[in-house]
């Protein structure tokens, strides 16, 4: 079953709003949650903390599988800046495997 919600509508600067997460949720023990957007602190597009707050979020209602699926920015940022995100997205997700929660970038 594939359910797609938009669950970066639901996401400001202090909280993510439930309604997206509870409904998905139920798929979070048994199956992969897939974050697909871009990735950059572009600001117009794409923000990090968007991304780090939905990790976050995932992880405090026991999703025990992520993927996450990136397309970089090349209008809102510096030639070539898309490697430093990557790495930054590594070390986050690296610190979820540290914790028993496999979450992997997926696609680039």
């Amino acid at each position: 079953m594939e359910v797609n919600v938009d669950v970066a509508k639901s996401v400001n600067d202090e909280h993510v709003d439930g309604e997206g997460f509870k409904y998905i949720q139920p798929s979070f023990e048994d199956r992969t949650l897939h974050l697909i957007g871009l990735l950059s602190d572009g600001g117009v597009h794409s923000r990090l903390d968007q991304l780090h707050l939905l990790l976050n979020e995932a992880t405090e209602r026991d999703t025990k599988r992520i993927r996450v699926h990136i397309l970089t920015d090349g209008r809102d940022v510096l030639d070539g800046s898309s490697m430093s995100f990557v790495e930054t997205l590594e070390g986050d997700l690296a610190k979820l495997l540290e914790v028993g929660i496999d979450a992997l970038i997926a696609s680039v």
